[in-house]
């Protein structure tokens, strides 16, 4: 084991909750891995997370780093099913 938090054990700990860092963690756990994920931030998603710059308006931090996301990950861990969407067809 790698890392122990509290009473649990992990098979690998990942710090920063960035798109790399979640794409890591997913393929991970995919694996049968006990990932452990830690964000010091607010939320996860790095630069590629959504915020609210006015008030009612939202938009992606970084949208550029999405764009660059390789679509056989986005197939290959499903994530239309899991809520993120994206207008750009894969080429």
């Amino acid at each position: 084991m790698i890392g122990r938090a509290g009473t649990h054990r992990y098979d690998a700990v990942i710090i920063g909750g960035g798109i790399g860092a979640l794409t890591a963690a997913a393929y991970l756990a995919r694996g049968k891995a006990r990932v452990l994920l830690l964000e010091a931030g607010d939320g996860f998603g790095g630069d590629a997370a959504t915020v609210e710059f006015a008030a009612g308006f939202q938009a992606p931090l970084a949208s550029h780093v999405v764009y660059a996301l390789d679509w056989r990950t986005v197939r290959e861990l499903r994530l239309a099913d899991h809520g993120p969407r994206n207008s750009r067809r894969p080429t």
